[in-house]
């Protein structure tokens, strides 16, 4: 993934002076999971923690938008066991021995 440009998610955080294990606590789950969340290694925010979300001041759909759009433009666009799958294509070149070759011989 890209860096430089700040997942929304964070940024909220940020902005209400939370550092990553208190809001971790808020929302009942552990600083890793948060972080994983944060750094986009998950495709959105999970509905679970929409209430403590709102409580704080924001709008969880837009908040959630705002973080899968974000997401997209860092180049990942799924996950699989929690780890983003970055969608850029890879030319690989495998050179095999002719095996018909080898049976001529």
């Amino acid at each position: 993934m890209k860096m430089g440009e700040m997942s929304p998610l964070r940024t909220f955080r940020l902005q209400r002076g939370l550092t990553i294990k208190r809001f971790a606590q808020v929302l009942g789950v552990s600083y890793a999971y948060l972080n994983a969340c944060e750094v986009g290694s998950y495709k959105g925010i999970p509905k679970t923690w929409r209430h403590a979300i709102e409580t704080l001041g924001a709008d969880y759909d837009v908040l959630n938008a705002a973080q899968q759009a974000w997401r997209c433009r860092q180049g990942a666009s799924a996950q699989v066991g929690g780890q983003a799958i970055v969608t850029r294509a890879v030319t690989v070149a495998v050179v095999m021995p002719n095996s018909a070759s080898k049976r001529a011989h």
